[in-house]
């Protein structure tokens, strides 16, 4: 099969995703922003995959390797020990945490394994993991990781199966897409708050966010799939008016609409509420909502 051959659009799936390239990686916030948005574009070449308007995108990540490696020493293991996936084939520890497992908020199975290994007297988690207490625990556990419970614990063994037996299985994340296919033939677009903050004395970082703003080089593949969302769509009267609230990234949909609606030359009025941190600094795509406004005003009569 050639290159410019589309692959037929049924291969792809949740269960085998695309590996889409990454064409654009452009900051949205303002450098004097405390945030860090940013506006993906994500090509569907090939795939013969598409969209509407309303559905979102799956991406698979990877957690950061410095983590797993932090997890590894505290585990005392070198990473090459071999451990089931979660989808049964055996992998090096390293590989399995990397790219299988959710490392980060820490399992009910991972909290009760741990606290049946605590042998001494001042560990709360025990009595905090009694049904009744439940709200106390989730108190507790604010903020807190898995690397958190090892460092505290460096007494606890876990062997490396043993270990990963306790942790849940690395999900994709779902992303409403920022475009209309009509628009942007074979791309989708994206638009990702990054995810970083200091917590209990660490810097903390999103899996998805930060692997797409930080990891992620333009021209590298990320496994995609493509998620329907029926029950948000236009209406299929383009006449119809429509009112759209998206605060931050919420807007990503919105933006897709609006796109949706210029291609097929909807007259029906549109009222976009939009609102973020501040104007000047978070303002997320504020020249095309812009153009979007001056070009509906010079046709109302």
């Amino acid at each position: 099969m050639s290159a410019q051959t589309p692959v037929p659009a049924a291969q792809w799936s949740r269960k085998n995703p695309f590996p889409a390239p990454i064409l654009v990686n452009r900051k949205l916030s303002s450098p004097d922003s405390h945030k860090d948005t940013r506006h993906y574009e994500i090509s569907l070449a090939g795939s013969g995959l598409t969209y509407e308007v309303g559905d979102a995108l799956g991406i698979f990540p990877s957690n950061w390797p410095e983590l797993v490696d932090e997890i590894v020493q505290a585990l005392h293991c070198t990473g090459d020990e071999l451990v089931p996936a979660p989808d049964g084939e055996i992998k090096p520890l390293r590989e399995a945490l990397l790219t299988d497992y959710a490392i980060k908020e820490p399992s009910k199975e991972f909290l009760h394994a741990l606290a049946q290994k605590v042998d001494h007297p001042g560990s709360p988690l025990r009595e905090l993991l009694q049904p009744e207490r439940k709200d106390e625990l989730t108190d507790y556990l604010h903020g807190l990781e898995v690397i958190d419970f090892l460092l505290n614990h460096p007494s606890v063994h876990f062997t490396p199966e043993e270990f990963v037996k306790t942790l849940r299985k690395l999900v994709p994340r779902l992303y409403s897409i920022a475009s209309s296919i009509h628009a942007h033939p074979e791309k989708a677009h994206l638009t990702v708050a990054t995810v970083r903050y200091l917590c209990h004395g660490r810097n903390r970082k999103g899996v998805a966010s930060t692997d797409l703003a930080e990891r992620m080089p333009i021209g590298g593949t990320m496994p995609v799939f493509l998620h329907s969302n029926k029950g948000f769509r236009l209406p299929e009267d383009k006449e119809t008016p429509i009112i759209m609230i998206g605060p931050g990234t919420g807007i990503a949909p919105l933006r897709a609409f609006l796109q949706e609606r210029k291609f097929f030359g909807g007259q029906g009025k549109n009222w976009l509420f939009f609102g973020d941190q501040h104007a000047k600094d978070d303002f997320l795509y504020r020249e095309e909502l812009e153009q979007f406004q001056a070009e509906t005003s010079s046709t109302t009569p």
